[in-house]
C-alpha cells in the first residue's frame, strides 16, 4: 500500500527511481531472501525500501506517525551516501522529497553535511 502510494503520486512527478528494481527489493524482503543476511549487501535495498515507505506513509492518511519511524530506520544505512554512484544521487533526492513533505523534521541541508551543519 505505501509502496502503491509513492509510485501512483510521487513517481510520475519525480521519476527518479527505478520502479521494477524497487519491486525486486520487495519481492526479496517477502521472501527472506539470503541478500538480506548480508548487512553490506542489504543496505541499499533496505534504505530504498524504508524511504519509499516512509514517503508513502505521508501521503495515506493516518500513516505520519509509521512515516517518522520509516524515515528513522533509513538512517540506520549511511552508507548509501558514501559511495558515488546513482544510488546515491537517488538517496538524495529520497530524502529531498521526504523534506518536502513532512512539516517537522531535520531538513535535507542537515542530512547531507558530515556533522549536520550547514
Amino acid at each position: 500500500m505505501l509502496s502503491n502510494a509513492y509510485f501512483e503520486n510521487i513517481h510520475p512527478q519525480y521519476p527518479f527511481l527505478h520502479e521494477p528494481t524497487f519491486r525486486h527489493y520487495e519481492v526479496l524482503l517477502l521472501n527472506s531472501s539470503t541478500e538480506f543476511n548480508d548487512p553490506i549487501q542489504a543496505s541499499i535495498p533496505l534504505f530504498f525500501l524504508n524511504m519509499v515507505y516512509a514517503i508513502g506513509a505521508r501521503i495515506v492518511p493516518g500513516y505520519e506517525n509509521l512515516s517518522e519511524q520509516l524515515y528513522s530506520s533509513a538512517q540506520l544505512y549511511p552508507e548509501v551516501l558514501s559511495v558515488d554512484n546513482v544510488e546515491a544521487i537517488q538517496a538524495i533526492l529520497c530524502y529531498a522529497i521526504y523534506s518536502l513533505r513532512s512539516p517537522k523534521g531535520p531538513s535535507l541541508w542537515q542530512v547531507m553535511t558530515p556533522d549536520g551543519n550547514s
